[in-house]
């Protein structure tokens, strides 16, 4: 049995930060129902597809969840929603405020049908301030949150990561929240509502390390040095890339003495990490000339003798072929009903005693619309929009079987 079994979730997410935590809450064990307007989430359109009803990035989104298609603007959805909120335990949505206000899905809203509900909202910007319900994507957030600047540092001018990390970090913090607020119901028998704000959680994980001197003075300097650091990269290698980290004066000690070079390990400014500090380039260029004499491996078999953290670095193909990751089994290959085989990538939580697990795979737009009407009772009726879904979703299931 895995944690969260027995516990249903209605999904009322799109894009990346709200499945990514959807799927968390799936991944754990609860029964997720994904609930779609007619034209599905926009990430299904996105990328190219087999079948070209999903794309990667739904795919890798919302497993273990079922689709059900709801026109909520329409009586009908509504009942529809209103109906599956009163037998859940959790409501969950990243949708603009005032979206939820005109669909009629607020927490006072839909608490009215379910008094112990679990309500979980990921916004852009904390509803108590003047950005509230503001449109809000990751690239907003990267740079409203301080995070973009913070990363020009290297290139000179500010920069994105190359994944749209905010919505991540949002999308975490909003399964943690969840669980939380399960725990929370259990010992008081009441539920809540649970906002989480991307500008805020953005700003959680950029400045704790960076808050540095204004965390003790309001005039102090912003930044930790280490980490915004242009010299901060992985040192080039005879054939390759290599990344190490040493942070203590006992590190840099055994690195120098360990490639034979005593004469480092005793310079005044390398011994101690107030002359690292105040000789960060000339350090740097040093270490730069040490790794290019020597190839990748030969730097693994040294770092590993010498017992220091650091590792050869993986392109994104690299990890495909990396002997840790194949051991713990990280990249799965499952079958998809539309898609055929794919490439799927493992929860990363292991329990010893509730296991996480695929067991569905992401779902076909509206696939599941009668099957949970049905348990509830409830006729599907044309209104709910699954009709044109489900038409289309038979005749796929016919020609497979040709």
């Amino acid at each position: 049995m895995s944690v969260l079994d027995g516990y249903r979730v209605i999904d009322l997410t799109a894009y990346v930060a709200g499945p990514f935590a959807s799927q968390q809450l799936a991944d754990l064990g609860a029964d997720v129902i994904k609930v779609e307007p007619p034209r599905g989430d926009e990430t299904r359109h996105k990328g190219h597809s087999t079948s070209g009803e999903l794309g990667p990035t739904f795919l890798n989104l919302n497993r273990n969840k079922r689709s059900v298609v709801l026109d909520l603007k329409s009586d009908t959805g509504h009942r529809h929603l209103i109906d599956l909120v009163a037998g859940a335990d959790v409501f969950l949505h990243n949708l603009r405020l005032p979206a939820v206000e005109r669909l009629g899905a607020t927490y006072d809203e839909l608490r009215a049908a379910n008094d112990d509900l679990v309500y979980c909202q990921i916004v852009g910007f904390g509803s108590n301030g003047p950005y509230a319900g503001r449109p809000a994507f990751d690239d907003v957030i990267q740079g409203v949150s301080g995070f973009a600047a913070t990363q020009g540092v290297f290139s000179g001018r500010p920069t994105y990561t190359a994944f749209p990390m905010m919505d991540y970090i949002a999308g975490l913090f909003a399964s943690q929240s969840v669980v939380a607020a399960l725990l929370h119901r259990e010992r008081t028998g009441r539920g809540q509502l649970v906002e989480v704000p991307m500008l805020e959680a953005g700003i959680a994980v950029t400045l704790p390390n960076n808050l540095w001197q204004r965390t003790y003075d309001p005039a102090g300097d912003l930044g930790y040095p280490r980490n915004l650091s242009p010299d901060r990269r992985p040192f080039p290698t005879s054939d390759g890339w290599f990344c190490v980290v040493m942070s203590t004066d006992e590190h840099f000690t055994r690195f120098f003495r360990g490639v034979d070079r005593p004469d480092l390990a005793d310079d005044a400014r390398f011994v101690t990490n107030p002359g690292r500090a105040a000789e960060s380039t000339l350090l740097h260029r040093t270490l730069a000339e040490i790794f290019a004499r020597r190839t990748t491996a030969e730097w693994s078999a040294i770092i590993d003798r010498l017992d220091l953290p650091g590792m050869p670095l993986n392109t994104m193909d690299d990890l495909f072929d990396d002997p840790h990751l194949r051991a713990v089994d990280v990249f799965r290959t499952i079958d998809h009903p539309a898609e055929g085989q794919l490439t799927a990538i493992a929860p990363p939580i292991r329990y010893s005693d509730s296991p996480t697990s695929i067991r569905r795979h992401a779902p076909l737009l509206g696939e599941h619309t009668t099957e949970v009407l049905a348990e509830l009772g409830t006729p599907d009726e044309p209104s709910s929009g699954q009709d044109g879904v489900a038409a289309r979703i038979s005749e796929k299931h016919r020609q497979e079987e040709r």
